[in-house]
């Protein structure tokens, strides 16, 4: 059975060392007294069915009105491949 999105139930799907940080990092998000609007985040989840741990890239972009965070846009990515590749590439040239 699918559960609702909310942040507890993304925070399910989180791998448990990166639960502080985007904890962390959700609260900065919603901190309408912060200058930054941009927010480039990088995170692990688990797959539900599979197991399988996946990085993902999320760039956000807020809107602060009043004093208050009114929204939120942003999109996220799997980069799990590519930043497999860089692992490869960086340890290859280290090796040289």
């Amino acid at each position: 059975s699918d559960l609702p999105l909310s942040l507890e139930t993304f925070l399910l799907r989180l791998h448990p060392d990166d639960v502080p940080f985007i904890k962390e990092s959700y609260a900065r998000v919603l901190d309408a007294t912060l200058a930054q609007d941009s927010f480039d985040f990088t995170f692990r989840i688990i797959g539900k069915k599979s197991g399988a741990v996946k990085k993902i890239r999320s760039l956000l972009k807020r809107k602060v009105s009043n004093g208050k965070v009114v929204s939120l846009r942003g999109i996220s990515q799997d980069i799990t491949a590519a930043s497999s590749y860089e692992s490869q590439i960086t340890e290859s040239n280290r090796q040289l």
